[in-house]
């Protein structure tokens, strides 16, 4: 159906795909367009202000990682998760 309809995003996709096909067939039925023609991967319909505590410091966001994962561990993370495990809550 969806070659039928909409012969130039078909091809893009995998057959068995069902969801990917199922919205290709809805979004040409809503709006007369190719799911291709609309907008490409990666692209918004508005621009995004990603805000995120990260600065481009790697070796320091492992580092602030591995401080946290010990702290867990410190504070009965292991212990916790035997609780869990034998519905002793």
């Amino acid at each position: 159906m969806l070659f039928a309809i909409d012969p130039d995003y078909a091809p893009l996709l995998d057959p068995r795909n069902y969801r990917y096909v199922m919205r290709g067939l809805e979004v040409f039925r809503a709006t007369g367009k190719s799911k291709k023609s609309i907008g490409k991967l990666g692209e918004g319909q508005y621009d995004t202000f990603f805000l995120t505590p990260f600065d481009g410091n790697r070796a320091g966001l492992y580092e602030r990682i591995n401080e946290r994962v010990l702290g867990m561990f410190e504070q009965g993370l292991v212990e916790e998760v035997q609780k869990l495990m034998n519905n002793d809550q």
